[in-house]
């Protein structure tokens, strides 16, 4: 990592950065969103769909680093993950995984700091669940990520090129 470049924190990070000293013990920068797709669901090309957006956009491979006593930026390489799924025998349990994927406690430094969840229930539907750090993105720019997502696995779903970026 020596040879990392580093980036001063924006302004708005920074007012995150302070918030998340405050708030040390808690998921207060947390933002969590979930987009659904109905019908039977190819897990593979979905997995597939989501490492594709993350490869395709920066922020996700934010990553935050102290150096000399200063809270600093640096942007990895894409490496793979892994992305947990959970099937699901009712809807209601949906809504329990989301709201402990919106509580989920990030470490903040020198680690990715989004995660994504698949829930399924078999016959009717997928959801992606998204949660990130604050610092990395904004709520915004999650509602684009996930359409994205839905637009990448729609194409590998029927064979088409992706766009390159």
């Amino acid at each position: 990592m020596e040879s990392q470049e580093f980036f001063e924190l924006t302004n708005p990070q920074k007012s995150i950065w302070y918030t998340e000293e405050v708030f040390k013990e808690t998921p207060v920068n947390n933002i969590c969103t979930s987009g659904i797709i109905y019908g039977e669901i190819n897990e593979y090309i979905l997995k597939q769909a989501i490492k594709d957006v993350v490869k395709q956009n920066d922020s996700f491979r934010i990553h935050i680093s102290l150096r000399e006593n200063e809270v600093k930026q640096y942007i990895t390489e894409f490496k793979d993950f892994e992305i947990e799924t959970c099937i699901i025998s009712s809807r209601d349990e949906l809504k329990e995984i989301q709201e402990k994927e919106a509580g989920y406690k990030f470490e903040i430094f020198d680690t990715d700091l989004f995660r994504f969840k698949i829930v399924i229930l078999n016959g009717e539907f997928a959801c992606v669940i998204l949660t990130v750090n604050h610092i990395i993105s904004d709520s915004w720019s999650m509602g684009i990520t996930i359409k994205e997502i839905l637009k990448n696995y729609n194409k590998l779903k029927n064979n088409e090129l992706l766009e390159e970026r």
